[in-house]
């Protein structure tokens, strides 16, 4: 193999060398549709990375059980769409190696301990660090230590799809704050979106509140059959239909 060869060309390159050793029966190239940068025009090679999972499996009978307690328009979704959906779903890779998201409250101390940590008051007292902003790159310089490991913020943030599935206690900041208004209004009674929705918003939803509730998050979802005219995705209005009426 010659030192000459680059990336786009080691291909021709090992090929060569394998007819040369006698090793390969027949060489042939198929032309077809491979990932590229639009910018670079380079390539894309694609490689496992360690991420972070939710476990859909375990939580699936939950998931199903709790999906009979919802009364379903059109009603064919619920042991349809949704149900198949459910039990078709593999765990959820809930970690993105992304920049623009919010950071995983995970850190990893090192003799390979895990803290999750469970509010920005908790990581103050952990490090004595209080910020006016988590994001990154600012959560990440934040370390502390436990009985002399010291804990380091992992590089990951969260599928934006589990901001969308906390909606239900996220939209009023409970359990910190609203608590009696969110238990007076927990689960919803009425939501409504487009039929897309069904394997998307809908299930992330109802994934993460059995997580946390043990319970479905809403009691009476609506879904469009299209998407209304020249949208692309349905308008904010739909969505502040979650509300209890």
């Amino acid at each position: 193999m010659t030192k000459a060869a680059t990336y786009g060309t080691i291909n021709k390159d090992i090929a060569k060398d394998l007819k040369e050793k006698g090793a390969v029966w027949k060489i042939e190239y198929i032309r077809h549709e491979y990932p590229f940068n639009p910018s670079s025009k380079q390539r894309i090679m694609y490689r496992a990375i360690p991420s972070w999972f939710f476990d859909i499996q375990g939580q699936k009978p939950l998931m199903l059980e709790q999906n009979e307690h919802i009364n379903w328009f059109p009603a064919h979704l619920k042991h349809g769409r949704f149900a198949k959906n459910i039990e078709q779903a593999p765990d959820w890779n809930l970690s993105r190696d992304r920049f623009w998201a919010t950071a995983m409250p995970v850190w990893k101390g090192d003799r390979g301990t895990v803290k999750v940590v469970g509010s920005y008051a908790e990581l103050k007292e952990l490090s004595g660090v209080e910020l006016d902003d988590y994001h990154r790159p600012w959560v990440d310089d934040i370390t502390f230590e436990i009985d002399g490991e010291t804990f380091t913020r992992i590089d990951k943030v969260l599928d934006c799809w589990f901001e969308s599935g906390s909606m239900p206690f996220a939209q009023l900041h409970y359990p910190f704050e609203n608590q009696d208004k969110f238990e007076q209004n927990y689960p919803a009674d009425f939501i409504v979106e487009y039929i897309g929705q069904v394997r998307a918003w809908f299930y992330y939803v109802h994934a993460v509140n059995a997580a946390l509730a043990e319970i479905g998050a809403f009691g009476r979802p609506v879904s469009s059959t299209k998407t209304p005219t020249a949208m692309s995705s349905p308008p904010v209005w739909w969505r502040a239909t979650t509300a209890k009426r």
